[in-house]
C-alpha cells in the first residue's frame, strides 16, 4: 500500500470539495430570483421572497467560508507542530557550532585591529617625527634678528638633519623642508627689508631735521609776509566797505543796528520791513561780482517795493472814489423811499397804534384779586408794549 504526498502547489481552492456545486447553485438562484420593481402589495411579497432567498444564498456560502478558514488554521498549526519538531533535531548541534565559528571570528578580528593599532602607530610616530622637526626649525626662525643675515638658511637647516628612517613617508619629510625653507626665506627677506628700511628712516629724519629748520624759516617769514597782506587787505576792504555803504546808502539802504550779528550791523530799507536785508558781514566780504549782484538786487527789491505801493495807492483811491459815489447813491436812493412810503407808513403807524390801544385798554383798566393772574396780566402788558414798540422801530427803519 503506497502513501501519495499531498504538494502544496496543487493545492487549489477551486478544488475544495466544501465549494464543489456552489456556483451552480448561485446561478440557478439568480434565475430564480430576478429583479421585482414593486408596484402592489402582491409584488411586494414577491421581491421578500426574492431577497430573502438570495441572501440565504450569500450567508451560505459565508458559512463555507468560515468552515474553510477554521481547517487552515487547524492545518497551519498542525504544520508548524511537525517543523518545531524538526528544528529541534539540529538546533543544538547548530547553536554549538555557530559559538566556536564566533569565537575564531573575534579572535581573527582582535589580530586585525592590532595590526591596524600598529600601522597607525608607526605612521604617526613618522608624521609626529616630521611634524618635531619643522617646529623646531620654525622656532629657531622666529627668534632670528638681523645678526643671522649671514649664514642663516645652515643654521636652521641643520635641525632638520636626522638619521630617521621616514619609509614611504620620505616625500612628507621633503615637503616640510620645502616648507622650513620657504619660511626661511620669507623670514631673510623680511629682516633685510626691515634693516634696509631701519638705516632708510635714519637717512630720512636726518634729511627731514635740516629740512623742518629751513621750512620753519621759510613759515616764518609767510606767515609774517601774510600778516602784512591780510593788513593791507583790510585797509583796502575798509574802504571799499564805506564806499558800498554810500552806494547802498544813495539807493535808500542804509545800516541798522543788529544785536545778533557779528558786525552789529544790518542793511535794510529805511521806510520798509523785510523788503531787503544783507548782513555787514556779507556786504564787507563780497566780491566786485557779488556786491554788484547784491547791489542790483537791492534796486529791484526797492523798485518792487515802489511799484506795490503805487498799486496799493491806486487801489485805496479807486475803492475810496467808489466807497463815496456808492454813499451818493445810496442816500438818494433812501431819499426817494423815505418819499415814496411816508403816506403808507402814516397810515400803518395809526393802525398800529388804535390795535395796541385796543389792546392795551382791555388790560391797563382792568385788575384783578389774585396775585398770580394779577402778575400775569402786568407781565402781558409789558410783553405787549415791547412787541408793538419793535413794530414801530421796524416800520420807522423801512
Amino acid at each position: 500500500m503506497t502513501n501519495e504526498l499531498l504538494k502544496l502547489d496543487d493545492l487549489k481552492a477551486t478544488n475544495l470539495p466544501e465549494l464543489q456545486g456552489f456556483k451552480q447553485k448561485q446561478e440557478e438562484l439568480v434565475k430564480e430570483c430576478p429583479f421585482v420593481e414593486i408596484t402592489d402589495n402582491a409584488t411586494y411579497e414577491i421581491a421578500k421572497k426574492h431577497r430573502t432567498a438570495l441572501l440565504k444564498g450569500r450567508t451560505t456560502l459565508e458559512a463555507q467560508e468560515k468552515i474553510i478558514a477554521s481547517k487552515l488554521s487547524n492545518f497551519r498549526k498542525d504544520v508548524k507542530t511537525i517543523i518545531d519538531g524538526l528544528v529541534s533535531i539540529t538546533l543544538e548541534h547548530e547553536t554549538k557550532q555557530q559559538s566556536e565559528v564566533k569565537r575564531f571570528e573575534e579572535i581573527k578580528e582582535k589580530e586585525r585591529l592590532e595590526r591596524e593599532r600598529l600601522e597607525e602607530l608607526r605612521i604617526k610616530t613618522i608624521k609626529d617625527k616630521i611634524s618635531e622637526l619643522e617646529t623646531s626649525s620654525y622656532e629657531i626662525i622666529n627668534n632670528w634678528g638681523v645678526d643671522v643675515l649671514k649664514g642663516a638658511e645652515n643654521s636652521v637647516f641643520s635641525g632638520m638633519d636626522t638619521d630617521f628612517d621616514f619609509e614611504e613617508y620620505d616625500i612628507l619629510f621633503d615637503q616640510a623642508k620645502e616648507r622650513v625653507k620657504k619660511v626661511c626665506d620669507d623670514k631673510i627677506n623680511s629682516i633685510t627689508e626691515k634693516e634696509n628700511q631701519r638705516i632708510e628712516n635714519e637717512k630720512l629724519l636726518k634729511e627731514k631735521a635740516e629740512s623742518d629748520a629751513k621750512l620753519k624759516e621759510i613759515e616764518e617769514q609767510q606767515a609774517k609776509e601774510k600778516v602784512e597782506r591780510e593788513e593791507k587787505e583790510k585797509v583796502e576792504k575798509d574802504k571799499v566797505f564805506e564806499v558800498r555803504k554810500n552806494r547802498l546808502a544813495e539807493i535808500g539802504i542804509i545800516a541798522v543796528s543788529n544785536e545778533n550779528a557779528l558786525s552789529k550791523l544790518d542793511f535794510k530799507f529805511s521806510d520798509a520791513d523785510n523788503f531787503f536785508q544783507k548782513s555787514a558781514e556779507l556786504i564787507f566780504d563780497a566780491d566786485l561780482i557779488e556786491f554788484e549782484n547784491i547791489l542790483t538786487d537791492a534796486k529791484n527789491s526797492i523798485q518792487e517795493a515802489k511799484d506795490k505801493a503805487e498799486k496799493a495807492k491806486k487801489y485805496k483811491e479807486a475803492a475810496e472814489k467808489l466807497e463815496a459815489e456808492n454813499k451818493i447813491k445810496v442816500e438818494k436812493e433812501n431819499k426817494a423811499r423815505v418819499k415814496r412810503l411816508k403816506t403808507d407808513k402814516e397810515q400803518l403807524k395809526k393802525s398800529i397804534d388804535t390795535v395796541k390801544d385796543s389792546f392795551i385798554s382791555e388790560i391797563v383798566f382792568r385788575e384783578f384779586a389774585n396775585e398770580e393772574t394779577e402778575n400775569f396780566r402786568k407781565e402781558t402788558q409789558n410783553k405787549i408794549d415791547a412787541f408793538f414798540d419793535e413794530l414801530l422801530t421796524e416800520l420807522e427803519n423801512l
